[in-house]
């Protein structure tokens, strides 16, 4: 399993159109906090990275002052962002918008990598939820986009986060496998006393569990899957619990069948007469911020390698725009070489081989056609896909 980052808790937008819902996982090692937003414009409980859209975005935190900000989103000058790093009490805050009057709007999903300055005490970072400087403005209909048929998008109300206590979250992580998930949840509370997620498909029967986090057990229904501790202490809440692996099916892809009005669809609070929080599913994408394709340098028939990114399938790749990346342009591994036209090399030439090039979907060196063994030599790309086998089916590319 990758490994585990703690994450902060989740709330919601209290406006009814749209949900939206803001958390950060932290990764302590690098003093960073990871801003994930997701927006419902129709209120929907089940929000995917596909769902909708964000326009502005403000967070502030308690206990540290930020060092920098990295936005995930736009080319250099579309989003304005400041940072106020030091205020009283300890708190500081960023606010990133387009200023531009473009009326442009952002994906759901990781928004910005916040980085905190050297000697933070990262366990006493957290979003502060009650602030007047934290909250998200959306587009009312995400697929509006200005000076395309509209002269303006209209913006729903800004989204606070000041409920109390905020609702729980049950997050499905993509992992590098298409067909498996990361079962966490995010509340206001370090810890909860059982997670149960329903679907309305009797597809759960047949699913496999692994990686659970010990000591919690996984209790498997026909619809239905739930996650406890048998020594009654809290199950922890911001890390993956266990990973849910499917079968090829209608609910091979999770989100098509998650049913929120499920009975068992249910987060239980630590109170001795367990009360259930309202219950959000975000899904779409991965809630850690490795990226298994950043040794990615080549784009087949060009591109920019920045833009790499896993596809989900199994085994992994990176694409970027559709075309497959690699961790560097095909080359030629080639022991032999022969005239052009041949169908075998020549001993004589032998010494040819190290000079052989990529040319199309064939190694030469000049006029020469070059071999491997005794059949002709192809240009071989690696993978850049982090874990994955070299020179698999997939890693073959010719240009």
């Amino acid at each position: 399993m990758q490994k585990l980052l703690w994450a902060l808790s989740l709330t919601f937008g209290m406006a009814a159109d749209p949900l939206t819902a803001l958390f950060a996982v932290k990764d302590a090692a690098k003093r960073q906090m990871h801003v994930h937003v997701y927006s419902s414009p129709t209120g929907s409980t089940v929000i995917g990275v596909a769902d909708g859209k964000w326009k502005a975005l403000s967070v502030q935190f308690k206990g540290g002052a930020i060092e920098a900000v990295e936005m995930k989103h736009g080319t250099p000058g579309q989003l304005s962002t400041q940072i106020s790093s030091k205020m009283a009490g300890g708190k500081s805050f960023f606010q990133s918008s387009d200023l531009g009057g473009a009326g442009l709007s952002w994906p759901n999903g990781l928004a910005a990598t916040v980085t905190f300055q050297e000697g933070t005490d990262m366990g006493a970072i957290t979003i502060d939820y009650g602030s007047m400087n934290t909250y998200v403005v959306s587009p009312k209909d995400p697929s509006c986009v200005p000076n395309q048929g509209k002269a303006f998008c209209l913006t729903a109300p800004a989204a606070f986060f000041n409920s109390d206590p905020p609702p729980a979250v049950v997050g499905l992580s993509d992992t590098e496998e298409s067909s498996s998930y990361d079962v966490y949840v995010f509340a206001e509370a370090d810890g909860i006393k059982q997670v149960s997620v329903g679907f309305s498909s009797d597809a759960v029967a047949g699913w496999k569990f692994a990686n659970a986090l010990t000591p919690n057990q996984v209790i498997q229904g026909t619809t239905d899957f739930g996650i406890w501790r048998t020594d009654g202490k809290p199950v922890p809440t911001g890390v993956p619990l266990t990973r849910v692996v499917t079968k090829k099916g209608a609910c091979d892809r999770v989100a098509n069948c998650l049913d929120p009005s499920h009975r068992n669809s249910v987060v239980e609070d630590m109170s001795k007469a367990a009360r259930p929080y309202s219950v959000l599913f975000v899904h779409g994408a991965s809630f850690s911020p490795f990226n298994p394709c950043e040794s990615c340098t080549y784009v087949k028939g060009g591109g920019d390698a920045a833009a790499c990114m896993s596809t989900g399938s199994s085994p992994g790749t990176c694409s970027a725009g559709g075309s497959p990346c690699f961790t560097a342009a095909p080359s030629c591994q080639c022991d032999g070489a022969g005239p052009a036209g041949g169908d075998s090399p020549t001993p004589a030439l032998v010494s040819l081989a190290s000079l052989c090039t990529a040319s199309g979907s064939a190694c030469k060196v000049g006029a020469f056609e070059c071999f491997s063994g005794a059949a002709a030599c192809t240009p071989v790309a690696t993978t850049c896909f982090a874990g994955a086998q070299v020179n698999s089916p997939e890693t073959k590319a010719t240009e």
